[in-house]
């Protein structure tokens, strides 16, 4: 049986926004170091750090890309190709379960997405799951599969996926998340500074918090079509 998510991080003393901007001070001396967001249009965030002197570190006011807006969209999980994810440098996926490789709290497989899967392994693509969710929905479904898992990982929070670079034993650069909420996937990809692969849901949404947020969602897929993107 895998542990819950916070057994792992247990011991890290380096928690960052986004994986690009984590640094660690000398051993011994904790360096002050303050982060301010500030709002900018359409859910781009600036990024001001304290350089711990008392004022912001020059050059240190930076663009993150956009946190919420979706980066690439796909019709369906299906449509991510090994070629696709080469070009882009991509070794390593992080999965969600529910409306991304099955419908909402479904145990059961879709046989196209169990191609998909086997043809991910063929590729030597690494392959983790990574949800919200609680023990006994997650570690029946992934056990199926063989694949590995975190759940209750807290997403939008980063830490998850800390962990399973970890475990795949890749670099940064070379993973990407795969799910379909802005708010946990989306997001959490973008704090940690890896591509989000979002896809369409695959059905009806059945708990109430994410029925609530697909409402916020709307005017991220939106900004996503207006800029010109297209559903690959």
């Amino acid at each position: 049986m895998q542990a819950p998510l916070f057994s792992f991080i247990k011991g890290i003393n380096v928690l960052a926004l986004s994986g690009r901007f984590a640094s660690s001070a000398p051993k011994g001396r904790a360096k002050n170091v303050a982060v301010e967001l500030l709002p900018l249009p359409l859910g781009e965030v600036a990024l001001r750090s304290n350089d711990g002197e008392g004022g912001p570190a020059k050059g240190k006011e930076r663009v993150l890309p956009m946190l919420i807006t979706p980066e690439y969209v796909f019709k369906d999980v299906t449509h991510i190709t090994p070629e696709w994810l080469a070009a882009k440098g991509i070794t390593a996926l992080v999965l969600d379960i529910d409306n991304t490789l099955t419908a909402d709290r479904s145990q059961e497989l879709p046989e196209e997405v169990a191609g998909w899967l086997d043809t991910m392994r063929s590729a030597g693509v690494k392959l983790t799951i990574v949800s919200n969710g609680a023990e006994k929905r997650v570690r029946p479904f992934a056990q199926k599969l063989g694949l590995a898992y975190l759940y209750r990982a807290a997403k939008p929070l980063p830490f998850a996926l800390m962990v399973a670079q970890r475990r795949m034993g890749v670099k940064h650069s070379q993973m990407a998340m795969v799910g379909d909420q802005l708010y946990a996937d989306r997001m959490a990809a973008a704090l940690y500074g890896i591509p989000g692969l979002m896809v369409v849901p695959r059905g009806p949404d059945l708990g109430a918090q994410v029925i609530l947020k697909r409402k916020w969602e709307k005017r991220h897929w939106q900004q996503y079509y207006d800029r010109g993107g297209k559903t690959l």
